[in-house]
């Protein structure tokens, strides 16, 4: 689309102005996904890519996916009690972990943490289920949990309690977990850090608190510390690219000015060098990078009156592709997450906390 945004909006909102002169994105597709009566909306997931598949949660619309490409919707289904979001396994597979629908015996002296279903992106296949237990004396993780999956390792828990278990195959039956120091368990993929290697010592990247911060795991280094100031943190903010180079992706606020600055920060030297140019707002909401291309995708608010918040895709090099408003949001402002997530078929935007939208890519 070659077309500014103010072709693709109504006229009249002066707010938007900012944006007039930008290239504009046109939405390919649109889904609203079906909600539940009366249940106020709770652990907002997604979009996460399966196959091609976005899927996306809440306990107001369950577990839903929606094909990148085409937007058709793959399934819509409850969400599993205990409020655990879906995780993405390799291939077609995504991962449910819940509470058990119905009470289940365990061996002696063992305790139930809960049960997991694998279930394929496209269509309504299960490849199996099973409970989840651990032996006596250790606590199951409560309250609202998370799952991270790296490879074939599931790890289920919150904050310092986490649980980890192997899923056989085929995916069926009990699976045994093991209690785990939370310092190993695998970032969220949102999650605002990465981990990476900074003169051969390890290191995790943390955007937290408006700066980018490295925590080496080594206790023998004298500085176990290093900062870059006025980094905007979010959901993804931070990346860095498959190999040796020791760089990370991230963005940084204005000098003065409201806007947000793409960057890539070398962790060596901790410089940041600017990729395109910035663009207006006051805060960075979400953002989703594309290990395959190198584009990205970021969620920005574009003033405080929390009615005004656009998408904007780039290219590797941080060249603006287009800017996309999102719609009005409900009531007096846009009080839910925003969700992004960039592959070689487009992007998809997850907002309001039921609308799914696909857009070209960068």
């Amino acid at each position: 689309d070659d077309g500014g945004v103010a072709d693709a909006m109504p006229s009249g909102d002066a707010a938007w102005q900012a944006l007039a002169a930008l290239p504009g994105g046109r939405p390919r597709w649109r889904v609203d996904l079906a909600r539940r009566v009366d249940l106020a909306e709770r652990g907002l997931t997604g979009p996460l890519i399966a196959d091609g598949v976005a899927i996306v949660g809440g306990t107001a619309v369950g577990v839903a996916g929606v094909d990148v490409a085409t937007g058709d919707l793959e399934f819509q289904r409850p969400p599993p009690d205990g409020d655990t979001g879906p995780a993405v396994l390799e291939g077609d597979r995504w991962l449910s972990v819940g509470d058990c629908p119905a009470p289940l015996a365990v061996g002696h002296g063992d305790r139930l943490v809960g049960c997991y279903a694998v279930l394929a992106a496209r269509g309504q296949a299960a490849y199996g289920a099973g409970s989840i237990v651990v032996g006596g004396g250790v606590e199951p993780p409560a309250g609202r949990r998370e799952v991270r999956v790296d490879g074939r390792h599931v790890y289920v828990g919150r904050d310092d309690a986490w649980v980890a278990f192997d899923l056989d195959e085929p995916p069926r039956g009990e699976a045994r977990a093991q209690p785990v120091d939370p310092r190993t368990v695998p970032p969220a993929p949102t999650a605002p850090r990465l981990r990476g290697q900074v003169h051969g010592f390890a290191v995790d990247v943390w955007a937290a608190d408006d700066a980018l911060e490295l925590r080496y795991h080594d206790p023998d280094i004298l500085a176990p510390r290093a900062a870059v100031r006025a980094i905007a943190a979010a959901p993804g903010a931070v990346w860095a690219a498959p190999g040796d180079d020791a760089a990370a992706r991230a963005f940084t606020f204005g000098d003065g000015v409201a806007s947000l600055q793409p960057v890539e920060i070398g962790l060596e030297r901790l410089i940041p060098i600017a990729l395109g140019a910035p663009l207006p707002g006051i805060q960075l909401l979400a953002v989703a990078h594309d290990d395959a291309g190198g584009g990205f995708v970021a969620a920005i608010r574009l003033d405080a009156t929390l009615q005004h918040d656009y998408v904007a895709a780039y290219t590797a090099t941080g060249a603006l592709a287009w800017v996309w408003r999102l719609p009005p949001p409900p009531g007096g402002g846009r009080a839910l997450p925003v969700g992004v997530a960039i592959t070689g078929d487009g992007v998809v935007v997850f907002h309001d906390g039921a609308a799914v939208t696909g857009l070209p890519p960068p």
